[in-house]
């Protein structure tokens, strides 16, 4: 098992990308190569950020690097109040992803 597999921020970013990724499967088709990717792509940044600070060789790289994963998460944030994160945030599906991002 490796360092960062052990932080339970690492774990809790693995759990978020998968609500994310379950949610997003059921976006409309004309979401799949925009928001879709988007949010999929900065969900998953967020644990991988965590993961490669976890192997740096100082506690200042490692701070920098949750940093960034803070802002991945930030990320994730703005797509679902983006305009076609609203409307899709009106259906049942994405209400556990929103709820996710809030807690």
């Amino acid at each position: 098992m490796f360092k960062f597999e052990k932080l339970d921020v690492w774990q809790e970013a693995i759990n978020f990308s998968d609500e994310i990724y379950r949610c997003t499967s059921t976006f409309p088709d004309a979401e799949r190569y925009g928001l879709v990717n988007q949010l999929r792509r900065s969900s998953v940044s967020i644990a991988a950020n965590v993961a490669e600070g976890s192997g740096r060789s100082s506690s200042t790289d490692f701070a920098r690097f949750v940093e960034i994963a803070y802002g991945s998460l930030m990320e994730s944030v703005s797509h679902l109040a983006s305009p076609g994160g609203r409307d899709l945030s009106k259906m049942r599906f994405t209400t556990s992803c929103i709820c996710s991002l809030k807690s």
